[in-house]
């Protein structure tokens, strides 16, 4: 297990990591420094900000209510929380539960709308379901595909609290945490016997680490768990025990549905169905304010392991893998030198890079592009990496800072690529380039209702500028009738006034702005 976590200095932040074995509890332990002005090491009792670690527990909540009358995932959101619109009302507890719900992300909107001054994070209940009820629209039809929703989690804990007429950390408390002596667990702060034991964040630096603020989570349900590595593998065990909610229950959480049309989805209850080496696993990440976390269960292997750091560049998706590598290995079905990733984008169809088309590739689902440059060279994030073949028909790239710790692999098509990195899976199609013409059309100012927010976009020397929310963006142009706006797009007419654009970013697939002289609202 050291060697796991070898590269962590003595005096670093770090991570604990825990495993379990055949239902118990079978190793751990922690590297690094939880607090570095006090020296604090840290080890198995060391309480991290499970950040969205704590969907699975919310997914529980929602079933273990279910079992007892309170809710049931055929239930519109809207018997709960009435205040969304009437576009809402096709979504349900279980598309919230599932990813499928369609429902924009309220913190998306809240980091370009005015009225929350460009910040997601200290949104409350009822702020954000204002934000939600402004919309006239959802992203795509409920159960029609999945799209990751921190929004979703929190409006499930809210319907959960008005469906029972109880706090989330009551319920629990009841249902999990007790029945499975997590002593060291709760939502929000952490109980008062473990407050001192907290572990700082920390960001990397060229100097060293500094410290990140952090403050107790307003995303309950989406987030807001505290919990250690100790007490989460005592939740790890209970995929076998059943102890708390029953094994039916369990077998629930685990349970994939499929889309609307029929096609699958890997998203359970707050868990992702993958796999690694051949091998079946439940997984989920976190990520919050410097926090970084990964738990993959192994249902037919009887093994789960956690890993929680509090350091921004702790990359625990290898960590994690090479952890499942220490007891696994033997029983993987795949060497490892295939990794998920490849195993993943190899297909019959891929294309050699010399034969891929070169220029831009668009994201789907968010409008980000990347290039594909002469000689099969990746731009992407203000980056280049010589593309190097991993195996047949797929392409790997050395570490970008925007993803530390991960390799990049593609698999091209013949007009696409299939880009895959630490479990996630993004597809780009290839775009034709293009010129707008007279960039002066589309200077203005634009106002979106839904957002709140005020758009402009400015010509300075030679070069559009956007300003949103305090942050000014240039644009540069991309397929016809869209701009390259950082890692999302504005959509314009391609041709004649531009008297309406859309703004597509992470999180949100577009929202419309009008054109308005005075900016009215």
């Amino acid at each position: 297990m050291k060697a796991v976590f070898s590269d962590i200095g003595a005096r670093e932040p770090g991570c604990a990591v825990a495993t379990v074995r055949h239902g118990r509890i079978d190793f751990s332990g922690g590297y690094g420094l939880a607090d570095l002005k006090q020296g604090k090491p840290i080890d198995a009792d060391t309480v991290f900000d499970a950040a969205s670690l704590s969907k699975q527990f919310t997914a529980f909540a929602a079933l273990w209510l279910e079992k007892k009358g309170q809710i049931s995932r055929k239930d519109s959101v809207r018997k709960y929380v009435p205040e969304l619109g009437p576009y809402a009302q096709k979504v349900t507890i279980g598309d919230l539960i599932h990813h499928t719900s369609g429902l924009r992300d309220a913190m998306s909107i809240a980091l370009i709308s005015e009225r929350q001054g460009g910040h997601g994070l200290n949104l409350t209940d009822d702020e954000m379901i204002a934000l939600l009820a402004r919309q006239q629209g959802g992203e795509t039809p409920p159960g029609s595909e999945q799209m990751y929703s921190n929004s979703g989690y929190r409006l499930l804990a809210i319907a959960i609290q008005r469906a029972s007429g109880r706090s989330l950390q009551s319920i629990l408390s009841e249902a999990v945490f007790e029945p499975l002596g997590m002593t060291s667990t709760a939502i929000g702060e952490p109980p008062a016997s473990a407050r001192d034991r907290a572990a700082i964040s920390y960001r990397k630096t060229k100097t060293g680490f500094d410290p990140i603020a952090f403050t107790t989570p307003l995303w309950i349900g989406a987030g807001g768990v505290r919990t250690t590595a100790h007490d989460f593998a005592l939740w790890m065990e209970n995929f076998w025990t059943g102890r708390a909610g029953g094994k039916d229950l369990m077998a629930e959480m685990a349970t994939v549905p499929a889309l609307s049309n029929g096609e699958p989805s890997d998203y359970a209850a707050g868990l992702t169905a993958a796999d690694y080496r051949g091998l079946a696993r439940l997984e989920h990440g976190g990520s919050v304010d410097g926090f970084r976390h990964k738990m993959a269960v192994y249902p037919a292997q009887r093994f789960a392991a956690v890993v929680l750091c509090n350091r921004a560049d702790a990359a625990t998706t290898p960590r994690i893998d090479a952890v499942s590598d220490v007891y696994l290995g033997a029983a993987a079905r795949t060497p490892k030198a295939l990794t998920t990733e490849i195993q993943e984008l190899r297909a019959p169809d891929n294309v050699a890079v010399a034969q891929a088309p070169t220029g831009f590739y668009r994201d789907r689902r968010y409008g980000e592009y990347l290039r594909i440059l002469p000689g099969g060279v990746l731009s992407y994030r203000g980056e280049t990496r010589k593309l190097q073949e991993a195996a047949p028909g797929v392409y790997r790239a050395d570490e970008l800072a925007a993803f530390p710790g991960f390799q990049i692999y593609i698999g091209f098509k013949a007009d696409s690529l299939n880009m895959a990195y630490g479990g996630e899976l993004d597809r780009f199609d290839h775009v034709p380039d293009w010129a707008p013409g007279d960039l002066s059309r589309f200077v203005g100012t634009y106002w979106s209702n839904e957002a709140q927010a005020h758009l402009k976009i400015e010509l300075r020397d030679g070069v559009l500028v956007s300003q949103i929310a305090g942050r000014s963006v240039p644009l540069s142009p991309g397929r016809p009738g869209e701009f390259i706006y950082g890692r999302g797009a504005v959509d314009v007419p391609a041709e004649g006034p531009a008297d309406q654009v859309t703004l597509q970013v992470f999180g949100l697939r577009g929202i419309r702005f009008d054109r308005s002289a005075a900016g009215a609202q």
